[in-house]
């Protein structure tokens, strides 16, 4: 048996997987820990796999022959971390050519005799496995398996420490007001559709290589340098298709930034900390602020609870910022808006203001904010700016 696919389709673990596979690569910790792997379990080689739908992957390697160490993968249904992450559990494998239970076909091209794989947990999910091998039939020691139980719950909180940093989904309240973010989902789609054309050309391009190579390896004569410069021209197409991948990543989690964005605008009804709100104003009005000069965030000397609600008060606010920014774009004022905190008395009163704004376009700002308000909330116009007060619970009420 040379090949055995234990898993099936992954398909509803693909989220968490590809969250996984675009944290960063070459990983120094994850490095780090592989070669300590092998050190401590006196294993010449050691891995950190991320097992997908059709390959397993290595996040980090160490003493891997020259051939996997260049294409960081091997097919899935060869390898034995497919086992560790069908059962959740350790695997173990003392005498690989004489284990029925296991293919082949890495025994056979790179006299894999020994393994021992540990599982890796991302968001309640086997993604891989943390494990060593060795190229000769020998077993492991209690100790030797628990180091590496150990060291494979470092490279599991190191794999979720760089999935969140992809992630990127913590946030207070939305991060797009309605209409810039539908703006934003608008560019997020258009962005998508223009990537994908991308990523299409690229597989065609790569399926060309394939079938050229696969004509030659059938005994067809292909003419001088063609399958060189086609393979030229299929790595250069997955290095696009990559950069294409990523790009729609990218614009995916900005469409589903705005969708939360709507749902919490219109949802919300919790207090909220002055810092949340005005952080999520900020957030909310990023596009229009952006095309003037920019919002930036105050510095708070305390952060009190607000009576209000938390979605009214950053709708309020955001409002606000929205407005005054674009009176500048009409304007052609650009340098930017300027936020500031005071607190007096129960309440926190902030301003914004812009060099170059006067009266009417903060009396302006008022109006339109005018049938938002409720008792705990208030806003005022002078030459200086507009002024939104927020009435305030105890500092540390929660």
């Amino acid at each position: 048996m040379n090949e055995f696919d234990a898993l099936g389709s992954r398909k509803a673990k693909s989220d968490v997987l590809a969250q996984v596979l675009l944290a960063q690569a070459n990983d120094p910790e994850l490095n780090a820990i592989v070669k300590k792997a092998a050190s401590e379990l006196g294993a010449p080689m050691a891995l950190v796999t991320l097992v997908l739908e059709q390959v397993q992957l290595f996040q980090a390697h160490f003493g891997l022959p020259r051939e996997l160490a260049a294409a960081r993968a091997t097919e899935r249904n060869v390898s034995f971390c497919q086992f560790v992450v069908r059962d959740g559990e350790p695997f173990e494998v003392t005498d690989a050519s004489a284990d029925d239970r296991i293919p082949q076909a890495l025994v056979e091209r790179y006299g894999i005799q020994a393994y021992l794989g540990i599982p890796l947990y991302v968001q309640n999910v086997v993604v891989g496995s943390l494990c060593v091998l060795d190229t000769k039939a020998r077993g492991f020691d209690d100790e030797q398996r628990a180091n590496l139980l150990d060291l494979a719950q470092i490279v599991a909180a190191r794999l979720e420490s760089l999935a969140e940093q992809r992630r990127n989904t913590s946030r207070s309240l939305s991060r797009r007001a309605l209409v810039p973010g539908l703006a934003e989902l608008a560019s997020s789609i258009d962005g998508n559709r223009s990537s994908c054309s991308e990523a299409q050309i690229a597989v065609a391009t790569v399926e060309s290589c394939l079938r050229l190579l696969a004509y030659s390896q059938a005994g067809g004569r292909a003419a001088p340098g063609a399958v060189e410069g086609s393979l030229r021209g299929a790595i250069e197409s997955i290095d696009h298709l990559k950069d294409s991948l990523m790009e729609i990543e990218c614009n995916n989690q900005d469409a589903t930034d705005c969708v939360v964005a709507i749902e919490t605008l219109v949802s919300v009804k919790g207090r909220a900390r002055l810092s949340d709100v005005l952080r999520s104003a900020q957030d909310l009005s990023r596009g229009p602020c952006r095309a003037v000069g920019n919002a930036p965030m105050p510095d708070l000397v305390n952060d009190p609870v607000l009576a209000t609600a938390g979605a009214q008060s950053v709708s309020v606010l955001a409002s606000g910022l929205i407005y005054l920014a674009e009176r500048m774009a009409e304007m052609e004022l650009f340098d930017g808006l300027c936020i500031s905190v005071e607190e007096v008395d129960a309440a926190v009163i902030i301003s914004v203001s812009a060099a170059k704004l006067g009266i009417k376009e903060y009396e302006g700002a008022m109006q339109a904010l005018g049938e938002q308000l409720d008792p705990a909330l208030s806003a005022g116009a002078t030459a200086a700016g507009l002024s939104i007060s927020l009435a305030t619970l105890h500092a540390t009420a929660e």
